[in-house]
């Protein structure tokens, strides 16, 4: 192990050395825990910024589709309360247009859906209410399973589909279900500002012209109201390796189980080796 943290430590120091970022923190493990961790920099550049450690929370991007919306499809799927291969319009009726009759679940999870990879929703609507009709309505580029295109559409729109299927917001059914059981108590959307010494920023924003800290850096998941299924998780390293471990454990962690094992067999299966090695959200 500690020619493992000797290696880690060699890439993260040539990184700050190189300015590639002003911090970093690595942890490898196992499902019993973490065999070494290491930590470089400062959480903003800065000199008098502090340094990050394992209570860091990070804007975790896309790890959102995989952390939050993923899971709360595997226990969905698992409890049978969401079909693969039922169209999405079954769960989501305002997702109507050409060719749209034909989009699965299992097309939106392995991102051959046909939907674009992207649309500006932050510049084309006003507010969350417009955002989420402009991505129920955008056309479909492609037909279904002909193609993949990863999509931060379609994690929107699964995200949807967790909401309507469980009555429950997103925010409150990945606190309830998810990271509330696991333990991951600073993995959560829109976190409190009494929280943001804690927060490693990430830019100075053109579009809101304000250095972003604690705040969603996506564009499209700010406008859609901070909580998206495609991104506007804060996490940790400790929080994280956390869920890690669960996942390496075969979907339980200190006796709480999240999903079975055979789910995470499904979910992190390859689904057509012809289009991509894309599994269902992983």
């Amino acid at each position: 192990m500690r020619v493992v943290h000797d290696s880690i430590a060699r890439v993260l120091d040539r990184a700050i050395a190189d300015s590639a970022f002003p911090g970093a923190i690595s942890v490898v493990g196992t499902r019993d825990g973490a065999l070494t961790s290491y930590a470089v920099g400062r959480i903003d550049w800065p000199a008098n910024a502090p340094p990050p450690d394992e209570t860091t929370m990070w804007d975790i991007a896309s790890l959102t589709k995989v952390i939050g919306m993923t899971t709360a499809m595997m226990q969905l799927v698992e409890q049978d309360r969401v079909d693969l291969d039922a169209p999405v319009g079954r769960y989501l009726p305002d997702f109507v247009g050409e060719g749209k009759e034909r989009v699965t679940i299992r097309h939106l999870l392995t991102h051959s859906s046909g939907l674009p990879a992207w649309r500006p929703l932050y510049k084309d609507a006003s507010n969350a209410d417009t955002a989420l009709a402009l991505v129920f309505h955008t056309p479909l580029d492609t037909v279904p399973g002909a193609r993949m295109v990863y999509s931060d559409l379609g994690a929107i729109l699964l995200g949807k589909v967790v909401e309507r299927v469980s009555g429950e917001p997103l925010e409150l059914y990945l606190a309830r279900h998810i990271t509330g059981p696991l333990g991951m108590s600073s993995t959560q959307y829109r976190p409190d500002t009494s929280l943001r010494r804690r927060i490693a920023p990430t830019e100075f924003d053109p579009w809101r012209q304000r250095h972003i800290r604690g705040e969603v850096h996506d564009e499209n998941a700010y406008m859609l109201g901070g909580v998206s299924g495609h991104a506007g998780l804060f996490s940790t390293a400790a929080d994280l390796t956390r869920f890690a471990r669960m996942m390496l454990g075969g979907g339980t962690l200190d006796g709480v189980r999240i999903v079975r094992a055979s789910t995470i067999a499904q979910f992190t299966a390859v689904q057509d080796p012809t289009l991509s090695h894309r599994a269902l959200g992983w």
